[in-house]
């Protein structure tokens, strides 16, 4: 299940999060916004950390809208 394709297109939605998340807040530095406060290593840490996060939930979420859920949920299982 978690096979090169998967990795592969996990690290260009992560890719896609990191800009979308660090252009707005300047971790990438451009000219379209600005910071007041200068950003700190804390900051980078804690951008790299969400950044992976997000683009792993959003390639599972698109996975799963696309080819259904890999689970098949019964909703009359009884749980142990």
């Amino acid at each position: 299940m978690f096979g090169f394709r998967f990795w592969g297109l996990s690290a260009l939605f992560t890719l896609g999060a990191a800009l979308l998340i660090g252009i707005p807040t300047v971790m990438i530095p451009n000219h379209f916004f600005s910071r007041v406060t200068p950003t700190s290593p804390q900051d980078y840490v804690i951008w790299g950390i969400s950044i992976v996060l997000l683009g792993v939930t959003l390639f599972l979420r698109v996975r799963v809208l696309r080819y259904g859920c890999p689970v098949n949920f019964n909703a009359n299982a009884r749980l142990p």
